[in-house]
């Protein structure tokens, strides 16, 4: 079995059901879809992230008869599959329309980025970012057209069944799932809470497959877990996710690993895949004192430094920051930026490379089209977009590896952490100083 890909954040979604409140539309011409995105904006967005502007958009530059020819031929292959395609009768145009625009946004090259959202995968990814869900608790990209796990969330249905990092999905309630889309894959997963799915696996490894039936339930994941590592002085800060209410859950979270006597942090951003900017930029404040978190890019070249947040006392531990492929938007803000101030040498591989921000756009039918509108560069110049964060010191886990999680260290010894295999955060641990 190949190894798992560099998960694409944005593109991976939570197998979650939407709180599908939105209204049912019209079904769209893909050229009047395309028209109606750059209509009204609603927010600010980094990695799905809402930050703090919006505004009404024309077409914007470059506007020409290019534009409109190309508009016309889109309305013309529309035409042509209304007209002669052989089965157009039992043809979902709504759903040729969706392909169409995905297609599209897909084609302007912001990967893991720039994307179109159904209804139900909007609703599921506000969903994601408000720490609470429902299904069976994972996190799902694609590997060469299967659907892959990326992580579990601790104490889901996918935690208690064994699922992990790297594990195949072969089938979905019997439905082979080689070639399917990601959100005809999630959307087989997903399903309310006391409903149950069966999933064939592959594990990573290449293990024999297994056959699961899991029951899906409600979820809360809190964006920030903490405990001490058996036998040292040194706190296991990881951050899951920059959802809302990361930055204070991170401020208890050093509050109490210094009332515990840490004279340490490991802070393990290890697959979490962004959330709110603005949380990036709180989280990032708790350890830098002053200066800037990162430079947003405009379009005309125009930059301009976003700063730490003002009236924080930014701890001043000694720490490690922990980094994987999956590592991706506002985690790499925090990451590049604590690297760039030299506050900590950052271990593991060369992050995601997610460095767009995001403004939404409405569809008529309650889908959303998010749109690449500004780079990210870190404090020092560096672009994150394609290029990622690389760390100080490279660091690989082998695909049957897992990342220690936090709540796996309280109940470990210090022997069972040094046998775990857990190369980067032992490698993490050997470079605090001696005695922490």
């Amino acid at each position: 079995m190949a190894p798992p890909p560099s998960p694409d954040p944005a593109l991976s979604r939570f197998e979650t059901p939407a709180h599908d409140g939105r209204r049912a539309g019209r079904r769209l011409h893909p050229a009047a879809a395309a028209a109606a995105a750059f209509v009204l904006a609603i927010g600010l967005f980094a990695g799905g992230v809402a930050a703090e502007r919006a505004g009404l958009v024309p077409w914007g530059p470059g506007a020409s008869a290019d534009r409109s020819s190309d508009v016309a031929l889109i309305g013309q292959a529309w035409d042509l599959l209304h007209q002669h395609y052989v089965d157009r009768s039992s043809v979902d145009w709504h759903q040729v329309a969706y392909g169409a625009i995905g297609g599209m946004t897909q084609a302007v090259g912001d990967v893991g980025h720039t994307t179109f959202l159904t209804p139900e995968e909007l609703a599921a990814e506000h969903a994601a970012l408000s720490g609470s869900y429902v299904g069976i608790g994972a996190v799902v990209d694609l590997s060469d057209g299967r659907p892959v796990i990326v992580s579990v969330f601790e104490g889901g249905p996918a935690a208690r069944a064994g699922l992990a990092h790297g594990d195949l999905i072969i089938s979905v309630d019997g439905k082979d799932t080689q070639g399917l889309a990601l959100p005809a894959v999630t959307s087989r997963i997903r399903g309310p809470a006391g409903t149950s799915v069966t999933l064939v696996v592959e594990p990573a490894g290449n293990a024999p497959r297994r056959t699961l039936t899991l029951e899906r339930a409600s979820v809360d994941v809190p964006a920030v877990s903490w405990a001490m590592v058996p036998g040292k002085k040194i706190a296991d800060v990881r951050v899951a996710e920059f959802s809302s209410g990361a930055t204070d859950d991170l401020r208890k979270a050093l509050d109490a690993a210094s009332a515990a006597g840490a004279t340490g942090i490991v802070l393990d951003l290890r697959d979490d895949p962004g959330g709110y900017v603005g949380e990036a930029v709180g989280v990032a404040s708790q350890f830098i004192g002053s200066g800037t978190v990162y430079v947003r890019e405009d379009a005309s070249g125009t930059k301009t430094s976003v700063p730490v947040k003002g009236g924080v006392s930014a701890t001043t531990l000694p720490m490690v920051v922990l980094v994987n492929h999956g590592t991706a938007s506002a985690a790499e803000i925090v990451a590049g930026a604590i690297l760039d101030h030299d506050r900590a040498k950052v271990v593991g591989v060369t992050t995601f490379g997610t460095g767009t921000t995001l403004l939404q756009f409405d569809l008529a039918d309650g889908s959303a089209l998010q749109i690449g509108t500004e780079k990210w560069l870190t404090p020092s110049g560096q672009q994150i977009w394609h290029h990622g964060i690389v760390p100080t010191r490279k660091v690989t886990l082998p695909a049957t590896v897992q990342p220690l999680l936090p709540a796996q260290l309280d109940g470990m010894s210090a022997a069972q952490v040094t046998a775990s295999g857990d190369a980067q955060l032992l490698t993490a641990l050997a470079m605090l100083p001696p005695g922490s």
